[in-house]
């Protein structure tokens, strides 16, 4: 059996090292105007995005890239969002309204940071009602503040019985609070601010796409499992980040004449998480590829997220103890990794309810296997 090559694509690898180049002069911290403004400047937001909307159409997996790189530095999350919108736009076509949005979008001009994706997969969340060819929608949504001009692309369903989940796009003079911006150094608003779904109308002009109906939700244009991936690379990327700060630190501090990483307490917890770093970006790229191949890929997308996730968040940890009690300090940089990946991690559902739904693909993949062999074996008795 020949051997299976698991390293990266190299056309990606070069694409990577430009990204990471590029995003070099982005200044560290919750506001994303920098990190914006160098992913515009190389034309980033078009690498992933339709060639009729003015992107390059280079692939999920180019935008799983982008979004690992821009998680390797702990840099606000100005992409997933955007791209999220971008594809509902170039799934709808033409006719559908938004389209100056997409283009603003595509050009590195506009912001947009998805919302209410961790409520509306349960079953039991709010519904919005429709008055007057307006959908009122129900419940708070959590939003990550990351620019002041940014708008929030909500998550709400109906209120049908099988509702369906409807993504709307809200400029921040309509999402944002009145105290103005939400940067822990500005004002009385925290980071992330939250967002009374009570006081906002959403018109059709607005609502940009759908994910579909159920629970799991059918997402039948696939928008919901191509968002996992790419916030699944942004999580990789936090956890790769990390990690690299952490080896760093423990192979330069001596303490009791010998380096902090020469100590099995230290370097086998290190080690067993860059293996599963390593896995999670075989589950991310794998999942990216068949996005990109026409495959089906929800299940995968879902099994990406979680374990993406949950190595994420163990992989932080294990950073944290590392460096110490200086790792509890804001000055130290493993805390700015600390601060995202905790809110990053369960931004679109806890892992456990991933879990499940990966669970359920799997269950219906089964099933729908053991009934085709029984019609087979029906057909040739």
């Amino acid at each position: 059996m020949p051997a299976v090559d698991l390293r990266s694509d190299p056309v990606l690898e070069r694409i990577a090292g430009t990204i990471r180049e590029g995003l070099s002069v982005a200044e560290p911290g919750p506001d994303g105007t920098s990190a914006q403004a160098a992913l515009a400047d190389m034309d980033g937001f078009a690498f992933a995005a339709a060639i009729d909307l003015g992107g390059f159409d280079l692939g999920l997996s180019c935008g799983v890239t982008i979004s690992l790189e821009l998680g390797r530095r702990a840099l606000p999350d100005v992409y997933t969002g955007g791209m999220l919108v971008v594809d509902a736009l170039a799934e709808a076509g033409d006719d559908a309204p938004g389209a100056d949005i997409a283009a603003a979008v595509v050009a590195g001009k506009q912001v947009v940071v998805a919302a209410g994706l961790d409520l509306v997969c349960r079953p039991t969340a709010g519904r919005a009602r429709l008055e007057e060819d307006a959908w009122r929608p129900s419940g708070v949504l959590t939003v990550e503040d990351v620019q002041p001009d940014q708008a929030c692309c909500a998550a709400f369903r109906t209120e049908e019985a099988d509702g369906e989940v409807l993504l709307a796009v809200l400029p921040a003079s309509v999402w944002r609070p009145p105290a103005g911006r939400a940067f822990p150094w500005s004002g009385p608003v925290e980071s992330p601010a939250s967002l009374p779904l009570d006081r906002v109308t959403v018109t059709s002009g607005q609502v940009v796409g759908g994910l579909g109906t159920g629970s799991p939700l059918s997402d039948p244009a696939g928008l919901l499992a191509r968002h996992r991936v790419r916030q699944a690379g942004y999580l990789l990327g936090l956890g790769l980040g990390a990690h690299a700060l952490a080896v760093t630190h423990t192979a330069n501090r001596r303490q009791f004449d010998r380096f902090v990483l020469d100590n099995q307490a230290v370097a086998f917890p290190l080690a067993k998480a860059k293996i599963d770093l390593e896995a999670a970006r075989l589950l991310v790229y794998r999942a990216a590829w068949q996005a990109d191949a026409g495959e089906p890929f929800a299940r995968e997308a879902a099994e990406a997220l979680a374990w993406t996730a949950e190595v994420a968040l163990r992989t932080i940890r294990i950073s944290v103890q590392a460096h110490g009690a200086r790792g509890l300090t804001l000055g130290a940089p493993v805390h700015r990794f600390f601060e995202v990946i905790r809110s990053a991690a369960t931004r679109l559902g806890p892992p456990g309810a991933l879990w499940q739904e990966a669970g359920r693909h799997r269950l219906a993949a089964v099933h729908s296997a053991a009934v085709d062999s029984d019609v087979a074996v029906e057909r040739q008795s």
